[in-house]
C-alpha cells in the first residue's frame, strides 16, 4: 500500500560507506545480557542459561559472531542502582562483546539521509568518509570522536610531555584504543558504593539526565496519544488517524522531533537546506515525494514502523523503554543479522513485516538463538 498506512514499496538506500566486519552481528537486548550475566555470576537462575552462554562464547572465540552492543544498551545499564548488578553485566559484556558497539542511529541515519541525496539527486556527491558500523569502546557507541589528553592541575594540555616522561613499556596506556576499551567498561560499571557515587555527582556526573530525557521523550509520545484520542472526541465524525494514514503523521513528527538537526547537519554540507529536498505544499505529490525520501531510509523506517504499530493501540502506556527499545532497534535492525529482543518488540517487528523487509532474524528468548549461532549465513557486507 502507498497511501501513508504502511511503507512505500521502494528499494532501502543502504549507505555505500558503511563498512561491516565478516562475522555475524548478533544483537542481544539488556534482558538476556542480563540473564546471561546471571548464569557467568553463578546466580541460582543462570545454570539455564548455560548452553545459551557457552554458544555463544564459543561463537565469538571461533570469530563467528559478534555480540556488541549500543548506546541504548549503555544507559539502560545506568539507570541500574545495584552496583553489583552493573559489575556482574561489565563482566558478560567484556567477555562476550571485547566492549565492540554499533554506531549511535544518528550517526547511520545522517549517512542514509546523505546516500538517499546521492540516489535522488545527480548533483549530490558522498561526502562522509568510509565508516565501520562496529566499533570499540564508549566513542564508538556515542558517535563523538574524542582525543585522550593529559592536562594538568591548571587545565593545560601536558599530554606531550607526560608521554615523554613514561617509560616505554607505559606508553600504551595512553593509546587511545586502551583509554576508550577502559573508559567503556568503567561506564557500564558505574560508581561502586555511595561514597564513589557522591564524588562523582560532586565532579559533574549526572547519569539522571540521560533517563530525564528519555523520560520527555516518552511524554511526547503519550501526549500525541491524547491528541490523537481528543481528535476522535471533539469530533467524531473526523478521520480516524490511528486507523487511516498514522505512519504520515508518525514520520512528520520523527522528522521534525527526532531528526531533524541530523538532517540539517548534512543538508549544511552540501549547501542545501530542508525545503530544497522537501515539499510541504501537502499536495498528493508532495507526501508522495517526501515518503519516497524517509521510507528509502532503513533506520528512519525501523523507528516510523515502531512508533505507528505502537501507536495504534490507544491504551498503550508510553515509558522511557520503549524509547529505550525503539532507538535500538532502529539502529539494529537495519544492519545486524540477529536481533535478540523482548516478545512484545519482536511481536511488533514481526507483525510490521519489518523483520522480512530488512532481512533480519528477530527472536525472542537465548534458546531460540542456539540454532541461528551455527545456522546463519554471515552477512555480506
Amino acid at each position: 500500500m502507498f497511501d501513508g498506512r504502511e511503507r512505500a514499496d521502494l528499494p532501502y538506500a543502504v549507505p555505500s560507506n558503511l563498512r561491516f566486519p565478516e562475522a555475524r552481528l548478533v544483537y542481544l537486548d539488556l534482558n538476556h545480557w542480563i540473564n546471561l550475566s546471571k548464569y557467568k555470576s553463578g546466580h541460582r537462575d543462570g545454570q539455564r542459561y548455560r548452553s545459551a552462554f557457552d554458544a555463544c562464547a564459543a561463537a565469538v572465540d571461533e570469530g563467528s559472531a559478534l555480540f556488541p552492543i549500543s548506546l541504548s544498551t549503555i544507559m539502560e545499564i545506568n539507570a541500574i542502582r545495584d552496583p553489583q548488578q552493573r559489575l556482574r553485566l561489565r563482566h558478560t559484556i567484556e567477555q562476550l562483546s571485547q566492549f565492540q558497539a554499533v554506531l549511535p542511529r544518528g550517526v547511520t541515519t545522517a549517512l542514509e539521509f546523505e546516500q538517499v541525496l546521492a540516489d535522488r539527486l545527480n548533483s549530490i556527491r558522498i561526502r562522509t568518509a568510509p565508516v565501520d558500523f562496529v566499533g570499540v569502546g564508549a566513542e564508538w557507541a556515542t558517535g563523538m570522536r574524542i582525543t585522550p589528553s593529559v592536562v594538568d592541575e591548571q587545565g593545560r594540555d601536558v599530554t606531550t610531555q607526560a608521554l615523554s616522561r613514561l617509560r616505554p613499556e607505559l606508553r600504551p596506556l595512553l593509546d587511545p584504543g586502551f583509554v576508550f576499551y577502559t573508559l567503556i567498561g568503567m561506564v557500564i560499571e558505574g560508581p561502586a558504593d555511595p561514597s564513589e557515587e557522591a564524588d562523582l555527582r560532586a565532579r559533574g556526573w549526572n547519569p539522571q539526565a540521560l533517563t530525564d530525557m528519555m523520560d520527555d521523550r516518552a511524554l511526547l509520545e503519550s501526549q500525541f496519544v491524547n491528541d490523537l484520542s481528543e481528535y476522535i472526541d471533539t469530533d467524531p465524525s473526523s478521520v480516524d488517524w490511528r486507523r487511516g494514514r498514522l505512519r504520515d503523521v508518525v514520520s512528520a513528527r520523527e522528522l521534525f522531533l527526532e531528526t531533524n538537526e541530523t538532517f540539517s547537519a548534512v543538508l549544511d554540507q552540501h549547501g542545501l537546506a530542508l525545503e530544497d529536498v522537501f515539499d510541504s505544499s501537502g499536495t498528493p505529490r508532495a507526501i508522495r515525494h517526501n515518503r519516497c525520501i524517509t521510507d528509502a531510509m532503513p533506520a528512519f523506517d525501523a523507528a516510523v514502523t515502531l512508533k505507528a504499530s505502537y501507536h495504534r493501540n490507544p491504551n498503550h502506556r508510553w515509558t522511557r523503554n520503549d524509547i529505550f527499545d525503539i532507538d535500538a532497534m532502529s539502529t539494529v535492525l537495519p544492519y545486524c543479522d540477529v536481533v535478540v529482543t523482548d516478545k512484545a518488540m519482536a511481536s511488533h517487528v514481526e507483525r510490521t513485516k519489518l523483520a522480512e523487509r530488512l532481512g533480519t532474524k528477530t527472536l525472542s528468548s537465548l534458546d531460540d538463538l542456539l540454532q541461528h549461532l551455527t545456522d546463519a549465513p554471515t552477512r555480506s557486507g
